[in-house]
């Protein structure tokens, strides 16, 4: 399964003169009024925002599509195969909307959350956690060796490919806007 990464919001681009302070001037603008040998340079000059917030944004993005598209699909997160069957009793609950295990109602899956991102700008940092209402639930299947959140396999790819996408947009040299508050899961592509 692919996970889906989240488009990176770009804004315009950076002012090196007005540059923030996470940001590395690349190329400095320059305008030589002085022609020599019929030869002008010129250059509106080029800012990368090195704000370590973009990277940490796109990654947990990316992992709480990943994560809440495998559990929906009755997938492991770690992408090693499907997840245990569920028995008569469980696949016939009230209630119950699909017949993967762990996607009773699907407030799992959608309400999984990232904390805010914390960073002074070269270091930032989140934790995915699931919905409060179903810790317990994601801590008895862990004791049961079932593990829902993971940074292995193909959640972890998940969470690299969102921090290349987070880098490819900032070399762009535009402003890359951060949500750095909570997420959830179902807003998580937004």
């Amino acid at each position: 399964m692919a996970a889906p990464i989240p488009k990176p919001k770009l804004g315009p681009p950076i002012d090196p003169q007005n540059a923030p302070d996470t940001a590395v001037v690349v190329v400095p603008e320059r305008d030589d009024l002085e022609a020599e040998w019929g030869a002008r340079c010129v250059s509106t000059g080029l800012a990368i925002d090195m704000d370590a917030a973009i990277i940490v944004d796109l990654m947990t993005r990316a992992h709480l599509l990943h994560t809440s598209n495998a559990i929906a699909e009755g997938e492991r997160p770690d992408g090693g195969g499907d997840q245990r069957a569920l028995g008569p009793r469980a696949a016939s609950a009230p209630g119950r909307v699909s017949g993967n295990r762990n996607y009773k109602t699907g407030e799992l899956a959608s309400g999984l959350r990232r904390t805010p991102i914390e960073s002074n700008g070269q270091i930032a940092s989140s934790t995915v956690l699931p919905p409060k209402s179903r810790q317990a639930h994601v801590a008895r299947e862990r004791a049961r060796g079932v593990v829902l959140i993971t940074g292995a396999g193909a959640a972890g790819q998940a969470a690299v490919n969102g921090a290349k996408a987070a880098v490819e947009a900032m070399v762009t040299g535009r402003q890359v806007r951060v949500d750095d508050g909570e997420v959830e899961a179902k807003g998580a592509g937004k």
